[in-house]
């Protein structure tokens, strides 16, 4: 009968050790990922049923302070429905997801803005160097510069969604 030589105490726990060091290293880079979507998503409010991240950039100038732009799809039914029903459908979107613990929007109005509102203001700080983010960011200006979207401001901060091109821009400074 032949006998199956067990590894020594110490090589366990060396195995161990290395077996937690690997979960630990797949795990945290999957967490990462989960929060930033989430931490990206904070700004927009749960009834524009944002789906893919089309664009996020930002800048941080001086402590903790910065600036930046995060794109993201809306569903079609979404902007059907926004472009249907207007402002009344947006008039309960007050709060991001983060439960307004940072968004919370003024009243919602149509686009263009006026002279003095504050409407995409991350746009100008953040550095556009991928062809096809520029490109989508004077598609989102000019719309947010002509009839057919909607806006609102916060703090810091300012939202607009785009029924035509099927977005939800949520820009920020400060």
């Amino acid at each position: 009968m032949a006998f199956i030589k067990m590894p020594k105490p110490r090589n366990l726990a060396f195995i161990g050790v290395w077996l937690v060091i690997a979960a630990v290293s797949v795990a945290i880079p999957i967490a990462y990922a989960k929060w930033k979507k989430a931490h990206n998503l904070g700004g927009v409010p749960l009834s524009f049923d944002a789906t893919d991240e089309l664009l996020s950039t930002e800048a941080v100038a001086g402590f903790a302070e910065g600036c930046g732009l995060r794109v993201h799809r809306i569903s079609d039914q979404t902007a059907q429905r926004i472009r249907a029903e207007g402002l009344s459908f947006l008039s309960k979107a007050k709060t991001g997801r983060d439960g307004g613990r940072y968004y919370n929007y003024g009243p919602w109005s149509a686009t263009p803005p006026g002279h003095h509102e504050l409407v995409l203001r991350g746009l100008a700080c953040v550095p556009l160097e991928n062809p096809n983010e520029a490109v989508l960011a004077k598609a989102i200006e000019h719309a947010t510069n002509s009839s057919g979207s909607f806006y609102a401001t916060g703090r810091e901060y300012d939202i607009v969604v785009i029924p035509s091109l099927g977005v939800v821009v949520v820009s920020f400074s400060g």
